[in-house]
């Protein structure tokens, strides 16, 4: 999967030059921030039917935890990102496949990595409480990454009222974490937030609105 703009857009995907493309929020994305801005939206986009997900150019919708999602396919990379440390696709990855990311520790720009499935069912995420598998495809993962966080279903936030557990991202990072959130919570999603912010976890039990800069091009 390519780069669109300066980093991966873990949430967003690629797509406007045809490539495949991850979990996404879209539709409601293009309201709040323009593609070149590569912000990390920390909701995926709430499908009912693999339709809804073919409409906008994806696979199909799968569950996790108490939200469904979208999951898409990302392509393997079989040219250098130009990232001096790229590790594919020369040499070739002696396990797992060669994938495109943003490199969250470094430039922010592209970096080529070599990633392999984590796992294939939540009971394999035992490393921490509240361990789920995130299917490759999804939520931004080329790959079945493992999440830990704070819940792994909505009926595992009763702090307050309204409970609800999602998942959310930062800036360029692949790394996603479930939290709660409430009816008075600041934010549950990113339409919940004013232009050039993002909804992030605070604590176990809250969120806020944080803002954000989009990378150096």
């Amino acid at each position: 999967m390519r780069i669109w703009g300066a980093c991966l857009v873990l949430l967003l995907g690629c797509g406007s030059d045809g490539e495949s493309r991850s979990g996404v929020d879209a539709p409601n994305a293009d309201a709040n921030l323009a593609p070149d801005a590569a912000i990390v939206v920390p909701n995926p986009l709430d499908c009912q039917t693999d339709q809804n997900c073919m409409d906008i150019g994806l696979l199909e919708c799968v569950d996790i935890g108490s939200r469904k999602v979208c999951r898409g396919e990302f392509l393997p990379q079989d040219t250098s990102s130009g990232n001096t440390n790229d590790e594919c696709p020369t040499p070739s990855c002696p396990t797992g496949t060669c994938f495109q990311q943003c490199d969250h520790l470094g430039t922010m720009g592209p970096i080529n990595r070599c990633l392999a499935d984590e796992c294939t069912q939540d009971s394999d995420c035992n490393q921490s409480t509240n361990g789920i598998c995130i299917p490759a495809g999804v939520l931004g993962q080329p790959a079945a990454v493992c999440s830990y966080g704070n819940c792994r279903v909505d009926g595992d936030c009763t702090n307050r009222a309204g409970g609800q557990c999602h998942p959310y991202a930062s800036l360029c990072d692949p790394t996603v974490t479930f939290s709660c959130s409430y009816d008075d919570s600041p934010c549950r999603i990113l339409q919940d937030c004013d232009v050039g912010s993002i909804c992030v976890p605070a604590g176990a039990n809250n969120t806020a609105c944080e803002p954000v800069e989009p990378p150096a091009p």
